[in-house]
């Protein structure tokens, strides 16, 4: 028998309390001493899957993100961090990637007959005299409809605003909608219906989680027409419109007129390693914890084979000419560790720490299919050498400010 659901039965996650800014500020912390060498300082994901994008295949509650990093993912590099962090320090991490959150989390779709609201207003209460023919978790946290699809809608979700501001939803006039904020009723329109009987009010919001409902129904046919926008005047919109996952296409990512950093899982390529596509669509592979190019490309693609569902779990492939890497590795008298990397106009910027110093590594396009390392430091770096696999070219292999230039 098919299990339905009657609305508001509280299936959905508790809007978030406002998070404290200490609890943001540790949680930031932590995060960028253990968390982004996987998911990345921006939290766009490489080895791990991006923390700011929609889908989220273990849940997008603050309960489910707490416990992913808790108890971890098995069979993933995602290690349960119960043993190293108390249980406030995880929430701490758990905040700081909540208050990055921009658009519609825990979505749920629900899905009720047609005909039971005919000649009826569209609202809250009206679906508590009925019960739902399906009611679902949209992972992607998009809206999108399958073909065919025959019911009147509604979907809830919790709204991540990224700023305060004046706030405004667009809805296509297709079939009746209904759209409410916090409980208030903020657009209602019905393409039968003259334009003045319409309404769509403007809300000022704050930053933070807010409750969206929107109620809709139109005429079944192969693919419905809705679509929905929320405005931010006099800026920027959040997008709420996507489709599913389920068999996407590979994704290739192209050279482009600035650099990228890529973090993604890569056969024969260490898993910290940063993949620097530059303008002139020569890949770097870098490792930063051995100063090492592990492999160099050019005219290189990368073509994320897995599905977005598979979150990384399966390598992603490069395509391109590979050449000898040169750059061998950095010695010095310990370790070296990770502190940042970005990307600047057509170069990538790395920041390490060596032996408790500041060193940078810049790698720059050199003009149609060549790439130049630079190294900067401040201070002098004990026991600093350089190996390269061509002795000629090594006249500053025991100092840490060098600059070689690799065809």
């Amino acid at each position: 028998m098919n299990r339905k659901f009657i609305a508001g039965l509280g299936l959905f996650s508790l809007l978030s309390t406002p998070l404290a800014a200490d609890s943001v500020q540790e949680g930031e912390k932590i995060y960028n001493q253990i968390c982004h060498t996987c998911h990345a300082p921006d939290m766009k994901g490489g080895i791990g899957p991006s923390l700011i994008d929609d889908f989220w295949k273990h849940g997008d509650s603050p309960e489910a993100i707490f416990n992913t990093i808790k108890e971890g993912i098995p069979n993933s590099e995602m290690v349960p961090y119960k043993h190293l962090f108390k249980d406030d320090q995880i929430s701490a991490v758990r905040d700081y990637i909540m208050s990055k959150q921009v658009g519609m989390r825990s979505l749920v779709l629900s899905t009720y007959p047609r005909n039971h609201f005919k000649d009826k207003d569209l609202s809250l209460e009206a679906l508590k005299t009925v019960e739902s023919i399906e009611q679902k978790n949209v992972k992607e946290n998009l809206i999108f409809f399958k073909n065919n699809y025959n019911g009147t809608s509604h979907l809830e979700t919790n709204l991540h605003v990224p700023e305060d501001g004046e706030y405004q939803i667009k809805i296509n006039n297709i079939g009746r909608t209904v759209a409410y904020l916090n409980g208030e009723k903020i657009f209602a329109q019905d393409d039968k219906k003259k334009p003045s009987q319409s309404l769509n009010k403007s809300t000022h919001l704050k930053k933070g989680v807010h409750k969206l409902d929107i109620i809709h129904d139109e005429r079944p046919q192969h693919a419905l027409r809705f679509h929905a926008v929320l405005l931010i005047k006099g800026k920027s919109h959040v997008g709420l419109m996507g489709k599913s996952l389920e068999g996407s296409e590979p994704k290739v990512v192209r050279a482009s007129g600035e650099a990228k950093v890529l973090r993604k899982y890569i056969h024969g390529i260490s898993p910290r390693t940063l993949l620097c596509l530059l303008p002139n669509k020569v890949m770097v592979a870098y490792n930063p914890y051995q100063g090492k190019v592990e492999a160099v490309w050019k005219n290189a693609l990368l073509d994320q084979t897995p599905s977005l569902n598979s979150r990384s779990a399966n390598a992603s492939t490069i395509k391109g000419d590979k050449v000898e890497a040169e750059l061998l590795g950095i010695r010095a008298s310990s370790p070296i560790k990770l502190l940042s990397y970005r990307y600047d106009a057509d170069k990538v910027k790395i920041t390490t720490s060596i032996s408790g110093k500041q060193h940078k590594i810049i790698i720059a396009p050199v003009g149609a299919d060549a790439y130049s390392i630079e190294g900067k430091s401040k201070e002098d770096i004990s026991d600093f050498s350089i190996d390269l696999s061509k002795s000629d070219a090594d006249p500053n292999s025991h100092n840490s400010n060098f600059k070689f230039i690799f065809k």
